[in-house]
C-alpha cells in the first residue's frame, strides 16, 4: 500500500514538468509512492513517455474543469494512499527531503505540512544576467519567507502557523475531504485559494506546520521573465478581489480617488511601459537598474490595480 500520492497540476510548462518528474524519479523507495499527474482542461498536449518513469505515474486530463484549484481535487480522486502531496508542477524534490515529509507523515498522521523552499542554485546565479533577474534579487523573491507574512518565522525548525500555501502540501485524504476541498470557484491560480482553504482547515481544528528542516527547490525559470511575471501579479490580484467580494474582508485594497485617476492614465502606457522596459533590459548594462526598477514597480502597480479594481485579466 502507497503511504503517499503526489499529486501534480500542470497548465502549459512542459519542460518544467520534465524537471519535475525526473528530480522525482531520483527519489530511493518509490514502493512508498504514487503520482497522479493532472493536465488542465485547457491545456495543451503533454508529452510524457511513462516508460521512462520506474514509479507508478497515472495521467489523467482533468475534462470537466479547469484551473489549479480543480485539478488538484480531480487528482484527490485517483489516490490510492492515505496521504495527498500537492505538488507544483514546477518545483524539484531530493531524497533528502522526501524521506523527512514521510517520516513527518508518519510522526503527524493528522497534521498538514509545508516544508521550505528556494530558488535551485543555478537559477539564483542566473538571475544577474538579466535586469529583471537582478530586480528579483533586490525583492529577495527567491524564497518561501520572503512571499509570506509570519512574525513567528523560524530556521531550520518546526513551527505552526495559521496558514498553509498548496505548492507542496502534505495532508491526509481524511483531513482534506474534512475541510471540504479546495474552491473551485477560483480559476486561476493566485494563492487566494489557499488561503481559503486554510481557513477552513483552522476551524475543523487542524494543525498545520511548516518545517523549515525540509528544502525543496522552486523551478519557476519562466516567471523570471517580465511580461510573465506581470500576468501572474493581475491574476493574484484578480483572485485577491473575488476573496474580498466572499467576505474575506482582509483582502481589501483600498484607492483613493488620486491614485484611482493616475494609475487609469497609466493603465494606458502599460505597452509602452513594458517596451521600454524591455528595451533597457535588452542593453545589459547594470547602470539602467534604478531606472528600470522603478519602471517595474509601477507595471507591478498597474497590474494590481488592473487586476483588482477592474477585475480584469491579462
Amino acid at each position: 500500500m502507497k503511504e503517499i500520492s503526489i499529486v501534480i497540476s500542470t497548465y502549459n510548462r512542459n519542460e518544467l514538468l520534465k524537471e519535475t518528474l525526473d528530480s522525482i524519479q531520483k527519489l530511493e523507495e518509490k514502493e512508498l509512492f504514487e503520482v497522479i499527474l493532472v493536465i488542465d482542461k485547457n491545456s495543451m498536449k503533454v508529452n510524457i513517455d511513462q516508460s521512462h518513469y520506474d514509479f507508478d505515474l497515472i495521467v489523467v486530463r482533468n475534462n470537466v474543469n479547469c484551473g489549479l484549484a480543480s485539478n488538484r481535487n480531480f487528482g484527490v480522486r485517483y489516490a490510492q494512499a492515505s496521504h495527498i502531496l500537492f505538488f507544483d508542477d514546477d518545483l524539484l524534490i531530493d531524497k533528502d527531503a522526501f524521506r523527512k515529509i514521510v517520516q513527518f507523515k508518519r510522526n503527524n498522521p493528522h497534521s498538514c505540512l509545508n516544508p521550505d523552499w528556494i530558488y535551485p542554485p543555478g537559477l539564483i546565479n542566473s538571475l544577474n544576467e538579466t535586469a529583471f533577474g537582478r530586480f528579483i534579487l533586490k525583492q529577495k523573491w527567491i524564497d518561501y519567507q520572503s512571499w509570506v507574512e509570519y512574525s513567528n518565522w523560524q530556521k531550520n525548525a518546526l513551527f505552526e502557523v495559521d496558514k498553509i500555501s498548496g505548492f507542496c502540501l502534505l495532508i491526509s485524504k481524511e483531513n482534506f475531504y474534512n475541510a471540504g476541498k479546495f474552491e473551485e470557484s477560483y480559476k486561476f491560480m493566485g494563492g487566494s485559494e489557499d488561503f481559503e482553504f486554510s481557513k477552513r482547515l483552522k476551524q475543523k481544528g487542524i494543525k498545520m506546520y511548516i518545517d523549515t528542516n525540509i528544502l525543496v527547490y522552486h523551478n519557476e525559470k519562466d516567471r523570471t521573465i517580465l511580461s510573465n511575471r506581470l500576468k501572474r501579479q493581475q491574476i493574484g490580484a484578480y483572485n485577491i478581489r473575488k476573496s474580498f467580494n466572499d467576505g474575506h474582508k482582509e483582502f481589501e485594497i483600498h484607492y483613493s480617488t488620486i491614485k484611482i485617476f493616475l494609475l487609469n492614465i497609466l493603465c494606458f502606457f502599460k505597452n509602452f511601459l513594458i517596451n521600454l522596459a524591455n528595451l533597457i533590459d535588452n542593453l545589459k548594462n547594470p547602470k539602467f537598474d534604478g531606472l528600470y526598477f522603478r519602471l517595474v514597480h509601477i507595471l507591478l502597480a498597474i497590474c494590481i490595480f488592473e487586476g483588482y479594481y477592474k477585475q480584469r485579466l491579462p
